[in-house]
């Protein structure tokens, strides 16, 4: 799978803090992840090359309820070489610009989503 990360500082630590979430709280974290990804995935599928579609039909969504991690990426064999290049082809990287598009927007997201689950979890 052709995927792309984004790492924040103190991630590890924050990661179990949300672990230690209660279910709710961990659906709303959830939630803003899954918005996260279609944003991106939306951002990413006019950047790629068309010839028959099914480079931009590949592109797939997935959130990780257990490890609060959403992931953008495909499985199709082709968008390998489309976003990592060849030796006849530069890389074109359209999931890594679509990411990086959207940094900001998901940036703001997570850190809202975390700010509305600590807060929630205060008042509880």
């Amino acid at each position: 799978m052709v995927s792309v990360q984004i790492e924040y500082k103190n991630g590890d630590k924050i990661q179990k803090q949300l672990n230690r979430t209660s279910g709710s709280l961990r659906k709303m974290i959830v939630k803003a992840l899954k918005a996260m990804a279609r944003q991106v995935k939306k951002t990413t599928k006019p950047l790629i090359p068309i010839r028959t579609g099914k480079s931009r039909k590949s592109i797939k969504t997935s959130v990780s309820r257990s490890k609060l991690t959403a992931y953008i990426g495909s499985n199709w064999y082709v968008m390998r070489f489309i976003e990592s290049g060849t030796k006849n082809m530069s890389a074109r990287r359209p999931i890594e610009k679509g990411v990086r598009a959207e940094e900001k927007y998901i940036r703001e997201t997570i850190n809202a989503a975390i700010l509305d689950a600590i807060e929630e979890g205060a008042r509880a």
